[in-house]
């Protein structure tokens, strides 16, 4: 029995001794093609070696948490979809106030470039300029002018008064040479725009009939009579009573002097006889009258007023009128 186990210790260790061998021979051609983990004795496990490859499971533990990524991104992108309209709309704000205030400095910048540009042309450039955009008024004036423009357009204004009316200037230097005005006014109102001229003549010495200032006024009444059409004369005469007698009985009447009668033109200075005359078009209303001044001295007068123009004026007392209250 004890040969037994001897030859049977002597076999297996011949065995291993071949087995082991092969081992040997084994890990030598591996280690030829690439080398092998070291082998750890048991219950050890190797460290983990930096930037080392990540397995099948890392790789899909690393997709779902990508997933999971992606969908908490996109919830919270649709959690902020109404600040983002609110940004964009708060945007579009921003910008239509920036193009506003574009708009605001590119006029100002023109009208700078303007007043640049006016200031460099002549004179008579200037006037031909503003020409072109009014209408031409009597005695050399023109519609819906300023008071700038006017004195652009050559004229010398001084302010001065007349009642019920506002912006009320003189007009000391006419362009449009005449005899017969002596001062003519020109009211701009608070719009500040020529809508009404009121022209005075030159005072004449005149008789008791007042021959010399009824001759100018027949004279300018044909004259605007062509002109604007639809003339109408209105005339109150100085009326009186007088005592007639007739036998033993005495009989009052009523007497009217006509216009050029022997005392017309103490009847005019005094406020007891009136004359004057109104004509129009579809645009210009015009008033001519004949006066008498304290020294006793004859002068007619024109009033011009364009319809519009005194209809917008109106409408703007009327407003500032109401906006005072």
């Amino acid at each position: 029995m004890k040969s037994f186990l001897t030859f049977f210790l002597l076999a297996f260790m011949t065995t291993s001794t071949q087995g082991f061998c092969q081992t040997v021979e084994l890990f030598d051609n591996m280690a030829e093609d690439d080398t092998p983990d070291a082998v750890l004795p048991e219950n050890e496990t190797a460290a983990p070696e930096e930037n080392a490859p990540t397995g099948y499971l890392d790789s899909y533990i690393d997709d779902v948490e990508t997933e999971k990524k992606a969908q908490s991104s996109a919830r919270a992108l649709l959690a902020k979809k109404p600040t983002i309209l609110n940004l964009r709309q708060n945007e579009i704000k921003s910008l239509k106030k920036l193009k506003e205030k574009t708009q605001d400095v590119q006029t100002a910048a023109e009208a700078i470039s303007d007043k640049k540009q006016t200031a460099e042309e002549s004179p008579e450039i200037r006037r031909q300029k503003i020409i072109r955009n009014l209408t031409a008024a009597p005695l050399g004036l023109y519609w819906a002018a300023s008071l700038e423009e006017t004195r652009e357009l050559g004229f010398e204004l001084q302010p001065a008064e007349r009642k019920d009316y506002q912006n009320v200037y003189l007009v000391t230097n006419p362009q449009q040479k005449n005899n017969t005005f002596q001062k003519i006014t020109a009211i701009f109102g608070i719009q500040n725009k020529l809508w009404c001229i009121f022209a005075e003549g030159k005072p004449l010495d005149d008789d008791a009939r007042a021959d010399k200032v009824l001759a100018l006024y027949r004279r300018y009444y044909q004259a605007l009579e062509k002109k604007y059409g639809n003339a109408e004369e209105f005339f109150t005469p100085y009326s009186y009573e007088e005592e007639l007698q007739e036998g033993n009985t005495s009989q009052k009447i009523r007497k009217e002097n006509p216009v050029g009668g022997n005392n017309f033109l103490k009847e005019l200075q005094e406020g007891k006889a009136t004359l004057y005359a109104t004509f129009y078009n579809d645009k210009i209303g015009v008033t001519l009258g004949v006066s008498v001044n304290g020294d006793g001295k004859s002068y007619i007068s024109i009033d011009y007023k364009d319809f519009a123009l005194k209809d917008s004026e109106q409408q703007a007392v009327l407003t500032k009128t109401i906006e005072d209250l």
